[in-house]
Parts: structure tokens; sequence; C-alpha cells
């Protein structure tokens, strides 16, 4: 009776265990987890049944719970192998057999229940051992034996399931499944010896509750866990990067084999031999370093590689109550950002140099050009003030209408030249929208007329009377558009219309459209109008002369005013380009309706004032530029003094004082700029102002000249009315007569 109550304590146990692991099978979400609780639910039954056995007084009772016992094992075998088979990946082969596996499993179970009484499969008979306790035997029959053959047929066939899986899996991986093979196997064996031998009592059962265990710990715990050490271990290792751990303590935990592969290692104490946290830490504990810190070497001691270079990045590791808990450093191979960036800051420093080349070649274009450009304009103004004929004078005019297109045509390259080098600025100022049509019209008015074309603006008359905005930009894209319709059209019309659309109560998205009937744009062409030095239909085109980049420049300065320009154009019907250009509402009131403000014709010059009390000095290395500036002034009456260069003129201003210095900027040793330093130092004009006329009109040389101390800036080709507003605006006014 003690036996049986230790095999039943035993039992008991079992069954609580295998309750615990049905409860944490319970909570988990695998494909196999069902197959595993029901091999649970089988044991605790198969458990349960034995106590049962053990403590029955009738046949009956023992009968029916022998058939539960090995109805059990039929059952849970049935689980075994579906867990085996979803455990080692084999779906479809679950989908296939499912059926005819549980039918023969029932048809097992039925015959089993139905032949109790024949004893046809088993018989049980009484058994009294030597203490006079009572033991329930199996006498196994022939269909018994048919029973035992579908259950270990099962389980061969999931010891094959699981041995294929181990051969073909990579070895990484055979623990996986070796674990289950082990357990299947303990069974199998305690099952084999209590048949073989014939033991008075069945503690095979026992270890079904075992094998759970063992099956459950490793299936769930052991495994996964040993897996993904491996794999995060093989992950690291495989990296890219160097990962060095350090514990809370700054002590080295653990290199990966970038690290070792790259770095001499001291294997016992898992350190780099120079020591790259004192690159980062500089002394201090480790804790104490911000995270992100970082820093470049180049290393001395690589084993396979020579000058690489590294990036070390430290951060802490942290739990969930911001405790530190030590760090970690991730190295990474930099030597080819390095060189990349070596080569781009070569690639930088060359393209600075191309640029700053470019800057001089445009200066000094600007220049040779501007300079006889300044003598021809200038000469001719005088031949304009002085002749008296009339075909001379249309000789002259047509001089200017030239020489004015070529410096157009410069200032725009130097336009894009101030774009390229990102020095364009807008300068926001008041200014009245009809203003800018005014000048517009009357800048190309009459090329539209001489072309036989009509020209139309048309302005909102609810536009607000004055906006805050760049004034001369919009003039400039005004003025393009413009140009560009009358050049590019034969016979018709182009029209101006100007319009506003409101954003809030203070600012509006300004409209402007410039519409012509001349020769269009192919539709695939539209896309190339707006680019630099591009001329599209050049077969169309060729007798029309253009540099390419005044669309170019539109849009350009059109972006720089965060505004937008498009077009919509048809061949041989006519373009039209419309701008739009946010602007600052300063007086909202209607501007009413718009009327051209004429200008007289300039007709006979007239000087703006006399100043024959003045004396003013002008100095250039130029001589036709020394003429030009004194035939400009030679009807104000000033006394204009000249100086060939800068010593000559250095020289006369330590004695003589003078009202008024024009200096030229590009003129040999000493330049301009150096003279001007050197008659600020001493004599008689240190308070003198000093007007530096120059041909450069690159981006920014303005503000340049005016921080290194000139009074102001006067661009080449000098024209007349500009000199004489600069004399006006600088001159003592007691010795201005106006």
């Amino acid at each position: 009776m003690l036996l049986k109550i230790i095999y039943s304590s035993i039992l008991l146990l079992s069954i609580f265990v295998l309750l615990i692991i049905y409860n944490i099978a319970s909570k988990k979400n695998m494909p196999y987890t069902i197959y595993f609780k029901r091999i649970v639910i089988m044991a605790i039954v198969a458990l349960a049944s034995n106590i049962v056995i053990a403590f029955s007084t009738k046949v009956i009772v023992s009968d029916i719970a022998y058939c539960m016992y090995f109805a059990s094992l039929d059952w849970l075998i049935l689980a075994l192998t579906g867990f085996v088979t979803s455990y080692s990946g084999y779906f479809k082969l679950i989908k296939n057999l499912t059926l005819p596996t549980v039918l023969i499993f029932v048809a097992d179970t039925i015959f089993m229940f139905a032949n109790i009484f024949f004893h046809h499969q088993f018989e049980i008979y009484e058994f009294y051992d030597v203490s006079g306790a009572l033991f329930l035997l199996t006498k196994p029959l022939p269909l018994y034996h048919i029973h035992l053959a579908i259950d270990y047929i099962s389980v061969a066939m999931c010891l094959i399931y699981l041995i294929f899986k181990v051969v073909k899996s990579h070895s990484f991986y055979k623990i996986k499944y070796r674990v289950v093979i082990g357990s299947i196997a303990l069974i199998i064996i305690l099952n084999l010896i209590y048949m073989v031998f014939n033991l008075t009592v069945d503690f095979s059962v026992i270890f079904y509750a075992l094998a759970v265990t063992l099956i459950s710990f490793f299936t769930e715990k052991f495994i996964p866990v040993t897996l993904l050490r491996k794999s995060i271990d093989k992950a690291v290792n495989e990296m890219d990067s160097g990962l060095i751990i350090f514990d809370i303590d700054d002590n080295c935990m653990y290199v990966n084999e970038f690290i070792k592969k790259h770095f001499e290692i001291d294997e016992k104490a898992c350190l780099i031999t120079e020591e790259p946290v004192s690159v980062i830490a500089e002394g201090k504990s480790l804790k104490d370093v911000d995270p992100g810190q970082f820093s470049y070497i180049k290393h001395p001691h690589i084993k396979e590689l020579k000058d690489r270079h590294y990036k070390f990045t430290f951060n802490r590791l942290l739990d969930n109550a911001e405790h530190y808990l030590g760090s970690y450093i991730i190295v990474d191979d930099v030597t080819e950002d390095y060189l990349i960036m070596q080569a781009l800051e070569a690639a930088k420093e060359e393209a600075d140099g191309a640029n700053a080349s470019k800057g001089n070649f445009l200066a000094n274009m600007s220049h040779e050009i501007r300079t006889p450009l300044n003598s021809l304009l200038g000469m001719n103004e005088m031949i304009l003030r002085e002749a008296k004929e009339d075909n001379l004078r249309e000789y002259a005019e047509n001089i200017k209408i030239a020489g004015n297109g070529l410096l157009s045509l410069i200032n725009d390259i130097l336009d894009f030249s101030k774009i390229e080098a990102g020095k364009m600025s807008i300068v926001t100022t008041y200014y009245d929208i009809h203003k800018i049509l005014t000048d517009c019209h009357n800048l190309l008015g009459q090329s539209a007329l001489d072309k036989g074309l009509k020209l139309t603006f048309d302005c909102d008359e609810k536009i607000p009377s004055i906006l805050l905005g760049d004034e001369m930009r919009i003039k400039q894209i005004l003025s393009n558009l413009l140009s560009n319709a009358i050049k590019y059209t034969i016979a018709g019309s182009v029209t101006v219309k100007v319009w506003s659309e409101p954003v809030d109560d203070t600012h509006i998205i300004l409209k402007i459209s410039v519409t012509d009937t001349g020769i269009g744009i192919s539709k695939e062409n539209v896309g190339k109008l707006f680019d630099v030095f591009q001329r599209v239909d050049e077969s169309r085109n060729r007798n029309i002369q253009g540099s390419g980049l005044g669309l170019a420049i539109t849009r350009e300065i059109t972006t720089l005013m965060n505004g937008n320009i498009g077009v919509v154009s048809e061949p041989d019907k006519g373009s039209c380009f419309t701008a739009s250009i946010p602007q600052e509402v300063i007086n909202p009131a209607p501007r009413g309706p718009f009327s051209i403000e004429r200008v007289r014709p300039e007709g006979i010059y007239k000087e703006r004032f006399t100043a024959p009390k003045a004396k003013i000095l002008i100095v250039d290395d130029v001589p036709m530029n020394l003429k030009v500036v004194q035939a400009l002034l030679k009807k104000t009456l000033i006394n204009v003094q000249t100086a060939s260069g800068g010593d000559e003129a250095i020289e006369r201003c330590l004695y003589e004082h003078f009202d008024l210095i024009l200096m030229d900027h590009m003129m040999p040793a000493p330049d301009g700029i150096e003279a001007f330093n050197r008659i600020r130092e001493k004599g008689v004009n240190i308070e003198t102002p000093v007007i530096i006329l120059t041909a450069n009109a690159l981006a920014g040389v303005d503000k340049l000249y005016l921080d290194m101390g000139f009074t102001d800036y006067l661009s080449k080709p000098v024209k007349g009315a500009a000199l004489e507003e600069m004399l006006i605006k600088y001159l003592p006014k007691d010795k201005v007569n106006n």
C-alpha cells in the first residue's frame, strides 16, 4: 500500500507540473503551441488514469482506466506527431495526413473500449506482491500488439522527421531538433524497459511529465535564448562596424571580431592596446561622457591594412529607470569616407579656384570691354550734344543704340555671375507699379513702334497704389519679358497685363503677363526656355540677336523673390509669359486707371548746373577716358584737373586741395585703391569725397568699395546725366549753381 501511495504522489506531482506547463504554453502564440497543449492534456489524462488503476478495487473500473490510459497514449502520440511536423515546418504534410491519421487513432480507441469485455486486445488479472499489495497486470494479446505498432510507427515517423531536419539544417540550428529527439527517445526507452521486463509498476508514465517539461523548457526557453544569443553574436561579429562593451566600472566586457581583426588586442584583459576610450573620455569615467561624442583617429596598430581611419561613437547603457549600467562604443572604418572627403575638399578647392578664375576673367572682361565702351559712348554723347546736322545726330543715335545693346549684353552676363555666386540680393523699397510700367514703355516703346507692333499696357485699376518690393528687379523682369516679346514678334501686337490677387490684408501676389503674337515655341522646346545660354528653334531665330540669358535671369530673380514664372505658347500663334511675385501692401488704396507719361525728346543738351568755383581731380591711366569726362563736364564750367596715374594723383593731393576726386580703379601700380588709401593718410585731401570709377560691375563690388571707404561708386561707361547727378550730390553746396 505504501508503494501505491508513493507512486500516486509522484503522479500527482507530475500532474501539478504539467498544469503549470499548460498555463505557460497557453500564453504562447507559436504554430506548434496547440499540439503541445494537447500533449500536456493527454499526459495529464494518462497520469490520472494510472492513479485510478492503482487504487481501483473493481475490475470494470480498472478496465475502463486502462482503456483511458492506452487511449490517452494514442492521442498523446497523435499530438506529438502534430507537434513534431509543425515544429519541423512540415505544414503541407500536416494538411495531407491529418484526416487519415486521426481516423486510424479513432478506430484504435473505439476498438480498445469495445473489446474491454472480449479481451481481444489485453487482459487484466490480479497480482499480489510479497507484502500483500494488490496490483493489476496486463496480459498482451495479438490486437494489443497492433495497438503498440500504430503508436510506435507514429513515434518512428516523428523521429524520422526530426532526424531529417537535423541532417538538412544548418549546424547552427541542429540543437533545436536534437533536444526533442532526446525527449522522445527517453519515453521510448523507458516504455520498452517496462514492457520487456514486465515490471510491476509502469514508471514510464512518470517520465511523460519529465519529457513534456524538458520539451517545454528547451523549445520555449533554452533553445530560443540560445539561438538568439548565437544569432546576435553571429550578427555582431559579421557587422561592418566594431563593438566594444564596458561594464559599470569601465572594464571591457566584450569586443567583436571587427575589433579583433583591425586592432591589436590584449586577449586576457580584452582591451585595445591603444585605448580608443582615452580619445573619447579624455581621462573621465565613461558614465560622465556625453553620448554621441566621436573622434576620427589614425590607428598605428593595424594587422592587415595601414593608414586606416576610424570613427568612435560613444553611448551609455541605461535601464528603464535611467540608471547607468555601462557603456558601449561603435567603431566605424571611415577610410573611404575620409578619402572621399579629402577628394571633395580638393575638388571644392579646385572649383573655388575655377570660380575665382572665372570671377577674375569676368572682372577683366568687364573692364576691357567697358573701358573702350566708356570712351565710345562718352564721345558719342558729346556728338549728340554738339552736332547740329540731323544726319550726324541720326548716326550718333544709332551708335548709342548699338552701344547700349552691347552694354545690356555685358550686364546680363554679370547679372548671371551674381546669381551663380549667390550674391544677388533683393533690396526692398516703396514703389508705384505705374512708374515701372511707364519706364518700361519709354524704354522699349520705340522698338515696338519701329517694328509696327501695337503695344498695349493693361493695369488693373484696383491694384494697391503703394507696394513694398525690389522695384529695380521687378522692372528688370518686365523689361526682359517685354523686350523678348518685341524681339520675337514680327507683326501684330504685344500686350502687358498687370493685376493682383489678395493673400491677406497686407500681402498680394503681383501678376505680370506679357502676351505676343510672335513666332511661338514648340512644346518640346518650352522646357528649355529658361536654361542658361539656351536659344530654342535656332533655325527659325538665327536672324534674331540674343545671348540666351534674359529668361534664365528672369526666372532666377523671380525665384529669389519667392515667386514663379510660366509660359504658354503655340508655334506661329504667339506666347504668354506670366510671372507671379509676392509683395507687401503699404497703401491698399486702388491705384486707378493707368496712363503713359510720355518722355519728352532729348533735344538740345542743357547742363543741370554750373560750378565755376569748384575744382575736381580726375585720375585715369587712359587718356581717352580723361577726355570723355572733361568733355562731359565742359558746360558745367567746373575746374577739371587730370592725373594720368596713381603716383601723380598722390603727389598732387599732398599740397593741392580738390572739392571732389574721381578715381579710376584698374590702373598700373599703384591702382585706384592704393592711391586712395595713401591720399587718406596725409595731405590736404584727407576729407575730400572720392568717387571710384570702375568697369568692374561684378556681384558685390559696390558694397566692397563702400566698405573700403570710398564715398560712392560710378560704373563705366559713365553717362553724362549720372556723372552730373553724382557731382551735385557731393560737391560743396555753396559752389553749385542749379
